[in-house]
């Protein structure tokens, strides 16, 4: 992960500069290979970015970056995988790159295809693309939300972060808790819904869309939605579906693993680490170079996974690390956890998932695949809650490029 930050306005901002280097400052952990800082001749535009290298490692993918020709200025946060498709598509249109980053790809594509181009992404993202030439401003979000980008309007100025904490050094205005959003995840235990967060000036970009922001006129953000899933199941037979099925899950695991980093990956006893990580097997030259990760429960075997994911590390052969979860590290880490969580969360799982990321890091590792849904989404023809609400009925094979794995 990577951490953007910025402010921007249709005014000069200049007085804002030690503002938005120590928004970036508090989103160091998201990224220490690297920090930038950027503004427009305009100094309308202040950008920065906290860089974790996955994509080129050299210093070619520092951000801000600002494309050969000084029109484009971006950050970004997320992976491109089908950006090497994209990059020839560019290159046959006459671009020339200067590096082997997918952050690159995006400009340039954008550059020959405008926003509508967004919508050929495959990957996870969330971006920040200033016009320098038209003084236009063009954020963007995946189809899914994986990539977090959050904002703030506050005098004349759009505000912008991937973590909420960066947003609330702003201003006191911007500590005060959304009431509905609190009662709503004291009485449904819901997170995530919409662009509502738990604080009332403070919103989620929405998932699978786009906004241009003009900054010659008066500072407003409005939305478009490029995509949406399909209303419409497929009439297929069981047969059929679970080979379809296959098919994109090997296809979409084959495109995670792009990246100039090792992977690692995150095992529990369920059917879906289990599929993921079998898969990936099947894909790698090498078996024992994939490191699988489990959290090790001894004081509880009631919800101990070890032995069922042990099953799939002998049967794979992959390097296995377990993790042991301990109450007492619960309770000393809990403040620090919701910190870096800038949010309530419902269950105590994401305590177990932080000591795994923490074992990840400590090994070394940058990256890691994982199923960020249950297995029931694999059997069933609804996707997710988010989905569902919004009356979209959907095969789960039409969407698994983009939704199995983050």
């Amino acid at each position: 992960m990577c951490g953007i930050v910025g402010i921007i306005s249709n005014k000069d901002i200049s007085c804002l500069e030690t503002k938005v280097k120590k928004m970036n400052v508090l989103q160091k952990h998201r990224g220490l290979d690297g920090e930038g800082y950027w503004c427009s001749d305009k100094k309308n535009v202040h950008l920065a970015h906290r860089r974790l290298s996955i994509i080129d490692l050299s210093s070619a993918g520092h951000q801000p970056m600002v494309s050969k020709d000084n029109l484009y200025t971006i950050v970004f946060n997320g992976e491109i995988y089908n950006y090497k498709e994209l990059k020839e598509k560019c290159i046959k249109r006459g671009s020339k790159f200067y590096s082997n980053t997918d952050t690159e790809v995006i400009i340039e594509y954008i550059k020959h295809f405008g926003v509508q181009g967004i919508k050929d992404l495959r990957g996870m993202w969330a971006f920040v693309l200033y016009d320098i030439r038209e003084n236009k401003v063009i954020f963007s979000r995946d189809p899914f939300g994986i990539k977090p980008l959050h904002y703030a309007i506050y005098e004349d100025c759009i505000y912008f972060a991937s973590e909420i904490k960066s947003l609330r050094l702003i201003d006191d205005y911007f500590n005060k808790i959304d009431e509905v959003t609190k009662q709503i995840f004291l009485d449904f235990g819901y997170l995530d819904i919409g662009q509502w967060t738990f604080f009332k000036h403070i919103k989620r970009f929405p998932q699978a869309s786009y906004a241009e922001v003009d900054l010659n006129r008066i500072v407003k953000i409005e939305f478009v939605q490029y995509w949406q899933p399909p209303k419409q199941l497929m009439n297929i037979d069981e047969k059929k579906a679970v080979e379809e099925l296959h098919v994109l899950l090997k296809q979409s695991i084959k495109r995670h693993m792009v990246s100039d980093v090792p992977v690692a990956f995150c095992l529990s006893g369920g059917l879906d680490s289990s599929i993921i990580i079998g898969i990936a097997a099947t894909i790698a030259e090498n078996k024992e170079k994939l490191n699988s990760f489990t959290a090790h429960h001894p004081n509880f075997p009631e919800i101990d996974e070890v032995k069922w994911a042990q099953l799939a590390v002998n049967h794979l052969n992959v390097n296995p690390h377990w993790i042991e979860v301990e109450y007492k590290d619960f309770v000393e880490e809990v403040d620090l956890v919701l910190y870096h969580h800038d949010e309530p969360f419902g269950s105590t799982s994401i305590y177990a998932q932080n000591t795994i990321f923490k074992a990840i890091n400590k090994a070394g590792l940058k990256t890691n695949l994982r199923s960020e849904e249950r297995p029931k989404n694999i059997c069933c023809d609804w996707l997710p809650t988010d989905i569902s609400q919004r009356g979209h009925k959907c095969s789960l094979i039409h969407c698994t490029n983009n939704a199995v794995l983050v």
